[in-house]
Parts: C-alpha cells; sequence; structure tokens
C-alpha cells in the first residue's frame, strides 16, 4: 500500500498515516511494526492481542474455575448459551467464525491463538493514537493493555 501511495502525485509520502478499526485495531499496529515509512498510527480499538480463548476467559472470569474453563467443551457451551441471550456477542463470535473460516468457536480460539503483537509491539516506530470506545463491553480495557 505504501509503495502505490509514494506513486501518487497527491500524496505527501511523509505524512502517510495507518488506521485500523475493529480487528483493524490489532492488524494497524501489527503492520506499522514492520512498515517504517508511516508518520502515524491509529487504533480503534486499540487491541495488544484478539484472541478469542483470552477474550472467553475474561468473560467467564470469577464465574468458572480454570479447571472448568480448560475442560473439554465447557467454554463452547458456555459461550453459546451466552449468545443464546445476547445478539451482540451472537454477533462478534459469528463474525469470528466467518472471518476465520472456522467451523466451531474452539476452531475459532486456535485460529485467534496467534494474533498478538507479543514479541512485535516494540517495533513500531511511528507515534501511534490508541482509542478505546466508550462502553465497550468485548474489548473493554483491550486498549489500556496494548500500551
Amino acid at each position: 500500500m505504501v509503495d502505490y501511495l509514494e506513486t501518487r502525485p497527491e500524496v505527501d509520502a511523509a505524512k502517510i498515516a495507518l488506521m485500523g478499526i475493529s480487528l483493524g485495531g490489532y492488524l494497524a499496529p501489527r503492520a506499522a511494526a514492520f512498515e517504517h515509512r508511516l508518520a502515524a498510527c491509529i487504533a480503534n480499538d486499540g487491541m495488544f492481542s484478539c484472541q478469542f480463548g483470552e477474550i472467553g476467559r475474561k468473560l467467564f472470569q470469577g464465574r468458572a474455575s480454570e479447571e472448568e474453563l480448560n475442560r473439554p467443551g465447557y467454554m463452547e457451551k458456555a459461550i453459546e448459551a451466552v449468545m443464546a441471550k445476547h445478539t451482540g456477542v451472537r454477533w462478534s463470535i459469528e463474525n469470528g467464525m466467518f472471518t476465520h473460516r472456522a467451523d466451531s468457536i474452539h476452531e475459532l480460539v486456535r485460529k485467534t491463538e496467534p494474533y498478538t503483537l507479543e514479541g512485535v509491539a516494540h517495533q513500531v516506530q511511528c507515534p501511534t493514537l490508541v482509542c478505546e470506545a466508550e462502553n465497550d463491553h468485548f474489548f473493554a480495557e483491550r486498549p489500556a493493555a496494548a500500551l
């Protein structure tokens, strides 16, 4: 993308910014870690990781023991029960399964395990704005963890 933008006469190559929204709040900083020609990066909502397993663990924190969370099928059944009552959770899981081509919640969790900036975040060189949506019930506190 930056290579192309640098060929455009109307673009000031020294002022190219990258903004990521939703999953892009993870992907934009990841791209900025490797693309050092960016003048700025905006992550809205910013996420250090977007691992569905981690999100599920946080959702059930204090409601289930670590042993229960690690029991095969427990988290999948628990998340399905939440999905039946909350359309936003259902949309997030179903959209995540569609996006990652996962046939089950378990597969979605497995496929998103690599989605972390661990070992990469320190390579971001440009100024970065990390946004947090007010009252975000899915990614609350994720932007603070991204810093």
